[in-house]
């Protein structure tokens, strides 16, 4: 047996940090139950869980900003500036009574969710309950997605029903 040396693990440059632990953990339950429960099994949970995490969200900018109530250029910025603080680069591209639309050069869960189009859906899921707080109706697409393999990703937030509403949307209804 060779005589090992000591090492300086705090020196070493290995990519782990509570940001990457975080993403990791979640990318990993959510393969975790695809392959355990199905696809649609999983994206149900998944949707779940986003749920309680956009009330955690919807509690905190309603705090911290005192309002109750968002305009629609308030809810863009809100959206941008959410996911700013969970490592994403959205940025507005059209704003107005009638929609939201957002685009994405990074996504928050970082570069191993291509092929990982359900996580996609918290986003969707998230936008969805942030706006039906201010506007008691949402309905949201993703449109083009880092994790399909798109270069930027593209979320629309529809805040009127429409009335030959695409299959690509999820709607969302105020239920208070």
């Amino acid at each position: 047996m060779g005589q090992s040396k000591d090492i300086e693990f705090v020196e070493l440059n290995v990519d782990i940090d509570q940001q990457r632990f975080y993403q990791q953990c979640l990318l990993e339950l959510n393969e975790v139950l695809q392959s355990i429960l199905g696809k649609n099994e999983s994206a149900a949970f998944i949707s779940l869980v986003s749920v309680r995490i956009a009330e955690f969200f919807i509690k905190q900018y309603h705090e911290q900003s005192g309002q109750r109530y968002f305009s629609v250029t308030q809810l863009a910025n809100l959206f941008v500036d959410l996911k700013r603080r969970i490592g994403g680069d959205f940025f507005i591209e059209e704003v107005d009574s009638q929609k939201i639309v957002l685009r994405n050069n990074r996504c928050p869960f970082g570069d191993k969710i291509l092929g990982n189009t359900a996580l996609c859906n918290m986003t969707a899921d998230v936008f969805g309950k942030i706006a039906v707080g201010s506007n008691n109706y949402a309905a949201v697409s993703v449109d083009e997605a880092i994790a399909r393999g798109d270069p930027q990703c593209k979320v629309t937030i529809l805040l009127q029903p429409e009335e030959q509403l695409l299959d690509k949307y999820k709607e969302y209804y105020n239920v208070e």
